[in-house]
Order: structure tokens, then C-alpha cells, then sequence
């Protein structure tokens, strides 16, 4: 998820020379879409082991997920909303659990090693 603390301050200005150059178009469109395919792929090894939310289809967890992890809500958040970096980790955490998998509830164990641990269910 660092990686939205470098890329996403970049996203308007890439999109704005996308607007008028093509290769810089196509090799964005080629970003998103790998983009993507990889969440995709994690998805789709979710659904393989039962573990989507029930009547949630692969393509449909696929769009909530692209759309939760994306720049604009990470810069919503942390830039606009002055959200720390590890308060929107444990956000979305907490909010692709809810919207995307079966089981709700996750152990203390499960994020027990990473930054914001602690922030969970603080809020």
C-alpha cells in the first residue's frame, strides 16, 4: 500500500498528459489495467477458497476492490481528510473485510505484525 504514498500524488498529473499524448495514454491505460488484472487474480484465488461475501461475484468484488484502493481515495483520505497513512491502512483493511469477504470478524493475530495493528477498530 506504500506504494499509493509515491504514485497517487503523481495520478492527475499522468492523467492530464495522457489527455494529450498517446503513449502516455496507452501506457497509463496499460498501468490501470494491470492494476486491475492484479486484484483480480486475488479475488478470484478468494472466491476459489470460499471465502467471498455470499450472492458477491468475482467481478463485482473485483470493482469494489479497484475502487477502494485506488489514488483517489487514498489522496481523499490522506491528503484532503488529513488521514494519517496507517489510519487508511487499517480503513481499508477493515473495509475490503466487510465488503468483500464471508467472514467478518478477523483475529488480532491475523494483523498483529503489520503498522496498523493498532488502529484497527479505534476509530
Amino acid at each position: 500500500m506504500d506504494i499509493n504514498a509515491r504514485v497517487a500524488p503523481l495520478a492527475a498529473t499522468i492523467n492530464t498528459a495522457a489527455a494529450s499524448d498517446p503513449d502516455i495514454d496507452g501506457y497509463w491505460r496499460g498501468v490501470t489495467e494491470s492494476r486491475r488484472a492484479g486484484m483480480n487474480q486475488m479475488i478470484a484465488g478468494l472466491a476459489t477458497q470460499g471465502q467471498l461475501r455470499p450472492g458477491l461475484d468475482p467481478q463485482r468484488a473485483t470493482d469494489i476492490m479497484v475502487v477502494l484502493y485506488s489514488h483517489e481515495t487514498f489522496l481523499g483520505l490522506t491528503r484532503d481528510a488529513g488521514w494519517s497513512v496507517p489510519e487508511y491502512k487499517a480503513w481499508l483493511y477493515e473495509t475490503l473485510s466487510r465488503q468483500l469477504l464471508e467472514a467478518t470478524q478477523h483475529t488480532a493475530e491475523a494483523t498483529e505484525d503489520l503498522s496498523y495493528h493498532d488502529l484497527l477498530r479505534a476509530h
